[in-house]
């Protein structure tokens, strides 16, 4: 099995080639029937080498039990044997960067930290801003959808961890070569907004959209539902503010765009913060004129009914 040399790890393949010449010292006549092949092999053992679950046991380790039936030798055996020759030929006497050690039927390898630390960060400062990247997404397409707060309420923690992330995925994404498509889809729509309306118009009032303004407005949100405990025809008034704003009332429509262009500023301020970038952001409400041939099909199915004066698919059973 042929290894691309350009990817291969420099102390994993120094690892392979010191096993390999173990295996070639210590079983001659094996060697001479079968040649460069199997365990003799560098690219062979490369692909073999695992890393162990328990970190302290090395940062690779070889399994020789495939091996048994060519060499015809315990596992402890084989492995024990290997090793001391392995590490001759890394150079252990020297303070060799890999030093190999039997661990049963493994050949385990440690890395000297400082070593391997030292290499890392002359990779880094060798390549520069090309650390790290690849040509693996080249014609491929990454969609990666993160952050979507709601509109009128504070951006939470829960949003933060989903922004953090997909921004993260994002530029990892770009680094590998893909076209990536990181898309922000708030919460702009919905019943929710019937609400804010109606509590805006109940308790609020320009001053509201002052200051701390995303606040003041989930303070009304959170009112709403407080006082629709006591009053269920609260709820019913929501409905139809939100069938207003469906319907385009020019002062429920106004009222909507307000708390959009106040959320989209405090949202905007956060992501500036934190270095975040979208390349296509896309509300809910942006789906609106979109709906009409979606619910054509949906009637044709015959799976719309009519519920407190409006149409839905029930979703119940």
């Amino acid at each position: 099995m042929e290894v691309d040399t350009a990817k291969k790890d420099k102390h994993k393949a120094a690892f392979a080639e010191a096993v390999a010449e173990g295996f070639r010292q210590v079983y001659p006549e094996q060697f001479d029937e079968l040649g460069q092949a199997e365990m003799f092999d560098p690219d062979v053992l490369y692909g073999l080498v695992e890393q162990p679950k328990d970190p302290s046991m090395g940062r690779f380790a070889l399994p020789v039990f495939r091996f048994l039936k060519i060499l015809r030798q315990k596992p402890p055996e084989v492995a024990a044997a290997v090793t001391e020759v392995a590490n001759d030929a890394l150079g252990k006497e020297a303070g060799a960067a890999v030093t190999c050690e039997a661990v049963g039927g493994y050949i385990n390898a440690r890395i000297d930290p400082s070593r391997l630390a030292a290499d890392t960060v002359g990779t880094i400062l060798s390549q520069g801003r090309g650390y790290g990247s690849s040509e693996e997404g080249r014609g491929k397409t990454e969609l990666v959808e993160y952050s979507s707060p709601n509109i009128a309420k504070p951006f939470g923690i829960g949003h933060l961890r989903t922004t953090v992330i997909g921004n993260s995925l994002r530029r990892i994404f770009k680094k590998l070569g893909y076209t990536v498509v990181g898309i922000n889809y708030p919460g702009d729509w919905g019943t929710q907004f019937g609400k804010m309306i109606v509590a805006y118009r109940r308790w609020g009032g320009p001053e509201t959209l002052q200051g701390e303004a995303v606040k003041n407005l989930l303070e009304l949100y959170v009112r709403f539902h407080e006082e629709a405990d006591k009053d269920d025809s609260l709820n019913e008034e929501a409905r139809l503010a939100f069938k207003e704003l469906e319907q385009g009332e020019p002062e429920a429509t106004r009222l909507w765009e307000e708390f959009k262009r106040i959320s989209f500023a405090e949202f905007d301020r956060v992501y500036t913060s934190l270095g975040v970038e979208f390349d296509l952001v896309i509300g809910e409400s942006f789906f609106n004129d979109k709906m009409e041939a979606a619910v054509k099909r949906l009637k044709k199915a015959g799976l719309t009914e009519i519920s407190r004066g409006a149409e839905i698919v029930d979703l119940s059973d």
